[in-house]
């Protein structure tokens, strides 16, 4: 409304001193009045001016006097400017801090998300481990639980135990009093089954010196030179006629020996095929027919090449029998027979009355006692302890005994 009043209170002005000056040219134009010397048309001119410069500086004037702002345009307007262009600049750098800023802000957005995420995860791993503290509170429960139960079981083992101990303690004396037995009985056993082998075999020669087949002498022969090996095979010849006189052999009339030697094989055949062979040779005199008391030994040459004939754990022999039974040595017995016919069919040397396999008296007692010990089917089993060639005697053997499946 001040704004109107005023362009109000211009126009007026401005049209009041218009037609003033108007009038007054006028009427100087009517007066023919000059102005200065100048010519009256010049004079009306210069009048219109004169009022023209007074309408624009009255109107200033009253513009100066009723508005401020209009004071300070006319009167300050260089430092308006000055202003303005600070002002500008301070516009424009506060545009960059804004722009700062807004960078800033947006960091400061992206960690304040960052943050919302890991507190996200870290609620969500809280409720899972919520969940596994009470999945682990009841497992707990439950361990402790079969823990007072476990322990229950235990003193009633201890009480057990402690009724078995002295148990035990009574059985202590029975058990001192079986052992000196067993170990009585051990002894008594290993001399009769000592006698009893004797005793087999001397029941199985019968009234023969030597029966077919039978191994008169055997020795180990190693060849070299041709004299040398001559010289062992009569060496085992001479052992052989040794034996056969022990046994009871008659002396033949012709050479006055009490062996013969006869077969495919002679003498020097064996020397020569020894020498020329090379190695180490089991060399067996084998009784070529039964021979009774009184008569020469008819008797044949093997020659036999060194060679591994059992390996370590190999099973000789075995048999299935029924335990728990009072007598179980000639089952023993039996199987060690086979053992020795085994060994010496494979070529083991064998020394003068000596079978070819070997185990303790005390192996032979345990066995006896197993077996006894056994309820139902038993496998009684004779196995090389090492391995062994033919040229290394005795073949040590161990008795196994086990319930058979």
């Amino acid at each position: 409304m001040y704004g109107m009043g005023l362009v109000l209170v211009l126009v007026l002005m401005g049209g009041s001193i218009a037609y003033l000056g108007d009038a007054v040219g006028r009427w100087v134009g009517r007066k023919r009045l000059t102005l200065f010397g100048m010519r009256p048309k010049h004079s009306s001119i210069v009048v219109t001016v004169i009022t023209g410069t007074l309408i624009a500086g009255a109107s200033l004037a009253v513009l100066t006097f009723a508005s401020n702002d209009v004071r300070t345009a006319l009167f300050h307007m260089k430092e308006i400017e000055m202003t303005l262009a600070q002002t500008n600049e301070a516009l424009l750098a506060s545009e960059d801090e804004l722009g700062i800023l807004k960078t800033l802000l947006e960091r400061q957005r992206g960690m304040v998300q960052q943050l919302a995420d890991a507190r996200d995860q870290a609620v969500a791993e809280r409720d899972a481990a919520m969940e596994e503290l009470v999945a682990l509170e009841a497992e707990s429960a439950a361990v402790r639980s079969e823990l007072d139960a476990a322990r229950a079981e235990l003193e009633e083992w201890k009480s057990r135990v402690a009724s078995v101990r002295e148990l035990a303690e009574a059985l202590e004396d029975s058990v001192q009093k079986l052992q000196a037995s067993e170990a009585k009985l051990r002894a008594d056993l290993a001399a009769l089954s000592e006698h009893y082998l004797a005793l087999e075999s001397r029941l199985r020669s019968g009234a023969f010196v030597y029966l077919k087949g039978e191994i008169v002498s055997a020795a180990v022969v190693r060849a070299g030179a041709q004299g040398q090996v001559r010289r062992e095979v009569e060496a085992l010849l001479d052992a052989a006629e040794s034996a056969a006189r022990r046994r009871g052999a008659g002396e033949d009339a012709a050479s006055g020996r009490a062996i013969a030697l006869g077969g495919e094989t002679g003498f020097e055949e064996a020397v020569a095929k020894i020498t020329a062979q090379g190695g180490g040779w089991v060399v067996r005199a084998v009784a070529s027919q039964n021979t009774v008391q009184g008569e020469p030994v008819l008797v044949a040459l093997e020659l036999i090449p060194e060679a591994v004939v059992y390996r370590a754990g190999e099973v000789i022999g075995e048999r299935i029998l029924q335990g728990g039974r009072p007598h179980p040595e000639a089952q023993i017995l039996s199987l060690i027979d086979e053992v020795n016919r085994d060994a010496i069919a494979r070529g083991m040397v064998t020394a003068e009355g000596a079978d070819a396999g070997h185990f303790t008296g005390e192996e032979f007692v345990d066995a006896l006692i197993k077996l006894r010990r056994i309820n139902g089917k038993a496998r009684l089993a004779a196995v090389a302890v090492k391995e062994t060639r033919n040229t290394e005697a005795p073949l040590v053997i161990r008795l196994e005994v086990e319930a058979a499946s």
